[in-house]
């Protein structure tokens, strides 16, 4: 997905901090107008390879397959994890405490699943990229 943004910032190592402005859906359902209320301005930290400088509008693109894995990553494990032991613990037909403790062991796992994630992440390049300078 492209977007237009504003350069910010430009920060070491061929990043940069982008600023773009998102709708969050207006009661109109007009993506395109910006001239709603619903406006938010997003700061994005981007890989600046192009080499854009501060105050250039630039286009963006978001490397959706990524924003997934987090998203999966930081929502989804913490709640299936523990969910998933609990009831491996009843089909084992462990005593209640059991399951949860069963729980709590999904709870700590999940912790440690995305304090990995997390150091994975901040190794690589963010997920946005500037592609091209208006």
């Amino acid at each position: 997905m492209y977007e237009i943004a504003i350069v910010k910032k430009i920060l070491p190592n061929q990043l940069a901090v982008v600023v773009n402005d998102s709708n969050e859906g207006c009661e109109m359902g007009c993506d395109g107008c910006r001239g709603c209320s619903n406006v938010v301005q997003a700061e994005i930290t981007a890989s600046n390879t192009i080499g854009a400088k501060e105050g250039d509008t630039v286009y963006i693109e978001t490397d959706e397959n990524k924003k997934a894995m987090l998203f999966f990553v930081l929502f989804f494990i913490p709640i299936i994890l523990p969910v998933l032991l609990y009831i491996a613990g009843l089909a084992l037909m462990l005593p209640a405490g059991a399951n949860g403790g069963m729980a709590v062991f999904g709870v700590l796992i999940s912790v440690f699943i995305i304090r990995h994630f997390n150091k994975k992440a901040e190794s690589e390049l963010p997920p946005t990229k500037i592609i091209s300078i208006q």
